[in-house]
């Protein structure tokens, strides 16, 4: 597969760091990186393995040469500190995130012709139907509860074809479970959806936890999108595709509904066990 990384000489693009308070937002945590210099370094590796990993799962025919790229979730510009480069081969490139002083700072240091703007935290996005040729929403729906609103916002908002590269949390990331430190191993048939510290909050933490199984991912997600691959390395990363010849108007109702798996009700049944296990370890009951 060739390679979407920017030649070397072209590096010098990549976008600037952010302040210290945006970088320990996107999750580089004060108390295992204590000095901000090396909080600096752990978000521009955060940010060169992602958009790595990012180009080595696009399309074998990938070109960036004009392409309509939407950043969702971009946060501080982990990801599209990295993009940067591509606009130099043509390519559009826009962010989006729900925290204003990311996008304030954004908008104050990238360059004019990178649209960034405060989406709200329901759908939908200002863009037409049919807008962007790769949507990226990196660690985005690995805190989204109601994330099926969301999927169909971003089929929408792609063109016929377009790609969508995700991640959401897997059997990599268990570790960092609240399931895992009570001592519940990771069950692949029996996770499908399992939601953690639900309702948790953005301003002083990190949101809720979304954890989901490949099978459940290929059975929901592809019924919004062709799946092309589900890689778990790390986060499970999902690449998909608007369907070419696809006009179904599918509901969020529909997205979410049960099939025909037979794993589906234990893994419903275990998902809401632990979140009762969750809830009373909290409490100080177990």
């Amino acid at each position: 597969m060739r390679s979407h990384i920017p030649a070397p000489e072209s590096r010098r693009a990549v976008g600037p760091l952010p302040p210290d308070d945006l970088i320990v937002r996107t999750g580089v945590n004060p108390s295992r990186f204590a000095d901000v210099e090396e909080r600096r370094r752990r978000f521009d590796d955060m940010g060169r393995d992602v958009y790595a990993h990012v180009s080595e799962v696009l399309p074998p025919e990938w070109d960036w040469s004009g392409k309509t790229v939407l950043d969702f979730g971009c946060g501080s510009g982990r990801l599209l500190r990295w993009l940067l480069p591509h606009l130099v081969d043509g390519a559009t490139l826009t962010g989006c995130d729900i925290h204003e002083p990311s996008i304030r700072w954004l908008r104050e240091q990238y360059p004019a012709t990178v649209t960034v703007y405060v989406n709200d935290p329901e759908p939908g996005l200002p863009e037409s139907d049919d807008a962007f040729d790769l949507a990226c929403a990196v660690s985005v729906f690995t805190h989204l509860t109601s994330w099926a609103p969301w999927l169909l916002e971003l089929r929408r908002a792609l063109k016929p074809g377009g790609v969508l590269v995700a991640s959401i949390l897997g059997q990599a990331a268990w570790e960092s479970s609240e399931a895992y430190a009570r001592g519940v191993e990771w069950d692949e048939d029996r996770t499908g959806l399992l939601v953690e510290q639900y309702g948790a909050g953005f301003d002083d933490g990190y949101g809720p936890a979304v954890f989901a199984s490949e099978w459940w991912l290929r059975e929901h997600w592809g019924r919004a999108f062709e799946i092309n691959r589900v890689d778990a390395r790390g986060q499970v990363w999902i690449v998909a595709r608007k369907r070419l010849h696809d006009a179904r108007s599918l509901t969020s109702e529909e997205l979410v509904a049960p099939g025909d798996d037979a794993r589906e009700a234990p893994a419903a049944q275990r998902a809401q066990w632990l979140a009762y296990e969750e809830l009373a370890s909290t409490r100080g009951h177990i």
